[in-house]
This record gives C-alpha cells, sequence and structure tokens, in this order.
C-alpha cells in the first residue's frame, strides 16, 4: 500500500479509476511525445544520477533503441520546424 495518501484515496475508489484513465490518455495524446514515437521514460533528465544508473542498467538492444528514437524525434522535429 502507497505511504501517500492521495495515492492511497485513489487507489481506494474505483469511480476515481473511470475518471482518471480517459483523463491522463488525452494528456498523453495533447503532450505530443508519443506522435515522435518517444516513451515517458525518453523524456527523463539525464543529468539525474539515478536516470544515469538505470541507462547502465539497460539491456544493449533497449539502450539502443532509445537512442533511435531520441534521434528520430529530433530529425522529424527539425524537419517539421524547416517545413513551416
Amino acid at each position: 500500500m502507497p505511504a501517500n495518501p492521495v495515492a492511497q484515496f485513489f487507489i481506494t475508489r474505483p469511480w476515481t479509476h473511470k475518471w482518471l484513465v480517459p483523463l491522463s490518455k488525452w494528456y498523453s495524446k495533447r503532450m505530443g511525445y508519443r506522435q515522435l514515437g518517444l516513451k515517458y521514460e525518453d523524456l527523463l533528465p539525464e543529468e539525474n544520477e539515478i536516470t544515469q544508473l538505470a541507462l547502465k542498467r539497460l539491456p544493449p538492444k533497449e539502450a539502443y533503441d532509445r537512442v533511435f528514437r531520441l534521434r528520430r524525434a529530433f530529425q522529424v522535429r527539425d524537419t517539421f520546424i524547416t517545413a513551416q
């Protein structure tokens, strides 16, 4: 069980799930990072020590896929900006 009382409130009441899930999906769509092919984890700042440790623990295939997603997102962004 979470120690956070707010999290406990949302977990124990099923009606909150009915309106929070659609809201979170709408928010994820509005952020735009999924349209670029990114995952939420790709957006975490790499300067954090914990993030650096987590990146070192990634399997080689997952690390390669992450770099590929980031490069592709930058290329799409640059193409979109120069096209306007």
